[in-house]
């Protein structure tokens, strides 16, 4: 599946999780999505959350911080193949 040209005022332009979330996405593209601060493709927070991430396509995302990906304190990002590519952050981190 695909998560496309999606935008959040905060966090998490595409997917943001909360408080010990499992996510398991096999396949699944993140495309040209904007948050305004953390996480334009996902934002994984919350204490124990875990994002098993294979074989999808993280591109073109935009965030202050976290372009593609942002993977807070204390959560786990467990990713099999895939790619992470042309994705911007104003900040740090422009992939992951």
């Amino acid at each position: 599946g695909k998560v496309t040209d999606n935008a959040s005022k905060a966090n998490g332009g595409g997917i943001c999780t909360s408080e010990k979330c499992q996510v398991k996405l096999a396949g699944t593209s993140l495309i040209q999505n904007t948050a305004a601060e953390f996480g334009g493709g996902l934002l994984l927070q919350g204490y124990g959350s875990v994002l098993n991430y294979s074989s999808g396509q993280v591109s073109g995302n935009r965030a202050k911080t976290g372009g593609g990906l942002f993977i807070s304190t204390n959560t786990t990002l467990n990713m099999t193949g895939g790619d992470v590519n042309k994705n911007h952050a104003t900040d740090t981190g422009g992939g992951i």
